[in-house]
């Protein structure tokens, strides 16, 4: 009788699996390529190698902590830098573009050469009062040594080294020169473009934008500062020797922060939601904080948002004011 063969279960071997793994390891990092960034290309002079670059083809570009922009000694728009840019470009192809962040653009034009600070400053002081239809040599002599008596000048020439490096603004120098609006300075109106740099500021208190009645206040080390004519700040400055009466220019074209309160629903995704109008309405949001209101369940967002005129903004709120879970939209007064 034929004896049955038993067979045992088929056991497959898995003490070497841990080596083909191991290899298959080893193969993939050997034959893988790995795509690495190799950044811009550039050729640089050899080491020890110096170019000197002639002055005239040299073009500085500043910015500050601010976002301010200084092209070639011009306060220049972001949003027109690169037109800017590819003109200078165009009239000079040998033009070499030197980019550098400063906290502040003071410090370059304190480094301009005392004599290059002295011929801008003499343009802007001629320019300011030829726009009052004054010459400098109908200023009595009296006059002009007042002036520079007060502003601790012994000479001219310091006055316009000192308007020249931003110090001084050169309006301001004309009034007082011009015998014509000796008298009844305040009601002197000038127009502003928001481009004129350090020496004007716009009041955080109100934040004024175009469209808005405005007027400036001089204040020691920063100018003038632009408030809206409705702001309490301004109206609790007695010395009107120290206001002084501004308008918008229409060229006007930048962008101003405004600042707008929206009383929401405590409900999940409001922010999302105002926020998306926000954005889509083209308009960039600087900050946004949340305070306590009185009523339960409702929530004070302020809005601190870039705008380009009171039109706009106006329109921005109608639209915010048209969301489910907005109660109330308005303007922060100051």
């Amino acid at each position: 009788m034929a004896r049955e063969r038993r067979f045992k279960g088929g056991e497959i071997p898995t003490s070497s699996m841990a080596d083909i793994a191991f290899l298959l390891l080893i193969f993939f990092l050997v034959t893988t390529t790995i795509d690495m960034d190799k950044g811009l290309g550039m050729v640089l002079p050899a080491e020890g190698e110096e170019l000197e670059i002639n002055k005239k083809n040299i073009l500085n570009c500043l910015i500050n902590s601010s976002g301010k922009v200084l092209l070639g000694g011009e306060p220049v728009d972001v949003a027109n830098l690169s037109k800017k840019v590819r003109q200078k470009l165009a009239e000079n192809d040998k033009l070499v573009i030197s980019v550098k962040a400063r906290t502040s653009i003071r410090n370059y034009l304190r480094s301009i050469h005392e004599s290059d600070a002295q011929k801008l400053g003499e343009k802007l002081l001629m320019s300011s009062l030829n726009e009052m239809e004054v010459s400098l040599n109908d200023v009595p002599s009296k006059t002009l040594n007042f002036i520079l008596s007060e502003y601790k000048f012994k000479t001219i020439e310091e006055l316009y080294v000192e308007i020249g490096l931003g110090n001084v603004i050169p309006k301001l120098i004309a009034l007082r020169m011009a015998p014509s609006f000796k008298q009844d300075s305040s009601k002197t109106i000038y127009d502003i473009e928001g481009s004129e740099g350090l020496v004007m500021s716009y009041a955080k208190c109100c934040h004024p934008i175009p469209g808005d009645t405005i007027v400036g206040h001089i204040t020691q080390g920063k100018g003038i500062v632009v408030h809206r004519s409705s702001c309490k700040s301004i109206r609790h400055i007695k010395r009107d020797k120290d206001n002084i009466e501004l308008r918008w220019s229409e060229n006007v074209d930048n962008f101003f922060s405004a600042s707008i309160m929206v009383e929401v629903e405590n409900v999940r995704g409001v922010l999302a939601q105002v926020s998306s109008v926000i954005a889509q309405s083209n308009h960039n949001i600087e900050s946004v904080n949340y305070t306590d209101t009185h009523e339960a369940g409702h929530n004070m967002m302020v809005f601190i948002i870039s705008v380009k005129s009171l039109n706009r903004l106006n329109k921005l709120i109608d639209k915010l004011s048209k969301i489910k879970n907005v109660y109330r939209v308005e303007r922060k007064r100051s």
